[in-house]
């Protein structure tokens, strides 16, 4: 874990640090879905791995920031049974991306709500992570399929999260690694362009053999 944490971080500052910006049409949008690993925190009643899903749907902002919108779940089988904890949510993010060549890094910030099922506890609470992460073609598909892999830290603010402590968070590490797909939100209309008069004769351009000449010029 510590290796991939390494490796993903220094792809994505090398990349902020060095690459152009990702040069995103405005009118294109994404999907992502990825599967997931988390390590869970020594204070939860589960054992340390858990297993999962997030989905994501971005759209670009500006030129070198997208916003996105993600849902997730984590499995969590418990340490003393053979049954599991589970826990849930939805939330946004910002993406700061960077490009090189037919790859990209990104650092991403967000927050949001999560639901947790906790040895028959029930609770809501909200969560805060962080992360780095790299996408890129992938060879021999259309441009719009890419590879996406990133590494969260997911604050889980919620005294029910470690029941029995008094542990009032967890701070766990989320990896993703799954597959991304870009499609158009719609093509804009193309703006109508009215034909002129230029030399005010009183006929326009497109019908006029002297477009330039003013009326009386030899």
């Amino acid at each position: 874990m510590k290796k991939i944490v390494l490796a993903l971080a220094l792809a994505s500052l090398g990349g902020a640090a060095g690459a152009e910006p990702m040069s995103f049409d405005l009118s294109k949008s994404y999907f992502a879905g990825m599967g997931s690993y988390q390590r869970l925190d020594a204070a939860r009643p589960s054992n340390n791995n858990g297993f999962g899903a997030q989905l994501v749907f971005g759209l670009p902002v500006t030129s070198a920031m997208n916003l996105e919108a993600t849902t997730f779940a984590t499995y969590m089988p418990r340490k003393v049974d053979n049954k599991a904890d589970l826990n849930y949510g939805f939330g946004l993010d910002t993406l700061f991306v960077r490009r090189s060549g037919n790859t990209a890094t990104f650092l991403l910030a967000g927050a949001g709500v999560l639901r947790e099922d906790i040895t028959k506890i029930e609770s809501v609470a909200p969560y805060l992570n962080v992360g780095v992460g790299m996408a890129g073609l992938i060879p021999y598909l259309p441009s719009a399929w890419s590879y996406r892999a990133e590494l969260r830290g997911v604050l889980d603010i919620n005294t029910d999260a470690a029941p029995g402590t008094d542990e009032d968070y967890v701070f766990e590490p989320r990896l993703n690694i799954g597959i991304q797909y870009g499609f158009d939100l719609g093509e804009q209309p193309a703006a109508v362009v009215e034909p002129v008069d230029t030399d005010g004769d009183g006929v326009l351009d497109p019908s006029d053999l002297c477009p330039n000449t003013p009326p009386g010029t030899a």
